[in-house]
């Protein structure tokens, strides 16, 4: 089964610095952005931080939403 994309942006800057968002016709949502960072411990190397969530309708009709994070300390999420 296919499902249609509704919704899609994509937008960059010049320091690597990123937004994305995209929605789904089933009404799965999802944003996450990044930007390069400094490495903790060595200000030299960089990294990308990013966050974002994403939401989809439960078989019991609840809404689940998560928000998370990926950066230098791995990657966590919860509930929002």
């Amino acid at each position: 089964m296919d499902i249609p994309i509704v919704n899609q942006d994509f937008t960059s800057g010049e320091n690597g610095e990123f937004k994305a968002i995209y929605e789904t016709s089933n009404g799965i949502k999802s944003e996450m952005s990044g930007e390069n960072v400094a490495v903790k411990g060595d200000p030299a190397k960089v990294g990308i931080a990013m966050t974002g969530y994403y939401e989809y309708t439960a078989p019991d009709q609840s809404i689940v939403r998560r928000r998370w994070y990926a950066d230098s300390e791995g990657f966590r999420q919860e509930d929002v």
